[in-house]
């Protein structure tokens, strides 16, 4: 957990996001982390079992689909690309929002998670 915080606070700092700037780049960058991610990984995990490949016999299709919401969060990386992908401007500062507003896809996560019952939200809870 400790890491998860810092590197979320160096990103935050260091990538130097105009919070005031929300554009095209910013939904187009939401979009790809948090609806694309989840869909590619859920893609690729049954296209590699359609030809063949195992999954380990603990990871079920909703786990799958649960982990690949929880990658949706892109914070510090598409900071990294953004920055090196645009010049400075208005493109940059809305993609670097986008990467900020990636961090929606962690309750998004939970909430997956919850529905779907895997994970934490799967087990049974002994009474306190």
């Amino acid at each position: 957990m400790p890491t998860e915080v810092v590197l979320f606070l160096f990103g935050l700092v260091n990538g130097g996001v105009a919070l005031r700037q929300i554009g095209a780049g910013t939904w187009i960058v939401v979009a790809a982390l948090v609806v694309g991610k989840p869909l590619g990984i859920a893609a690729a995990t049954f296209a590699a079992s359609a030809v063949g490949a195992r999954r380990p016999s603990a990871l079920t299709l909703r786990d799958v689909v649960a982990i690949g919401c929880a990658a949706g969060v892109g914070f510090t990386v598409a900071l990294f690309f953004a920055t090196a992908a645009f010049p400075d401007g208005d493109l940059l500062d809305q993609t670097k929002m986008g990467a900020l507003f990636s961090l929606s896809a962690a309750p998004l996560a939970a909430l997956v998670a919850m529905l779907l019952r895997v994970g934490r939200f799967g087990r049974s809870q002994a009474p306190t």
